[in-house]
């Protein structure tokens, strides 16, 4: 039988089947990632096989992070920073760095820091007074 699914092992973000369409989520082969199917509005159909993002295989642990605050700046006192992003209470990015420091607000608050490792997502909260 002949079938004209179109498989695409891709991430779901970038999908383009046309403003009609219309799509199901389903872990059609139990491998408890989702996949899509699509069907467009000139009766075809495309199938997104659901994968594992490569940036999920970060483990949650619970880890103390060795940190110092100084001349205004948080730094991370461990190997191999990946980045460091500082959010305000309200979830805004307020500025973000790929580098083993980054420079606190001088505006009092308090603030959270998303510190990611090689091998590890942390987070410190910093409050500025």
């Amino acid at each position: 039988m002949e079938s004209n699914i179109i498989l695409d092992d891709s991430d779901f973000h970038n999908l383009k089947d046309g403003s009609y369409s219309k799509g199901i989520i389903q872990d059609l082969n139990q491998d408890f990632l989702p996949e899509i199917i699509i069907g467009n509005a000139s009766g075809g159909l495309a199938y997104h096989k659901g994968v594992i993002p490569e940036s999920v295989f970060k483990p949650i642990v619970q880890q103390n992070i060795n940190y110092s605050i100084s001349n205004n700046e948080l730094v991370i006192n461990e190997s191999e920073v990946v980045s460091i992003k500082l959010y305000d209470l309200t979830g805004k990015l307020f500025k973000q760095s790929r580098s083993a420091k980054i420079e606190l607000p001088k505006q009092a608050g308090i603030y959270f820091s998303l510190i990611e490792l090689n091998d590890i997502i942390g987070s410190i909260k910093v409050v500025v007074q």
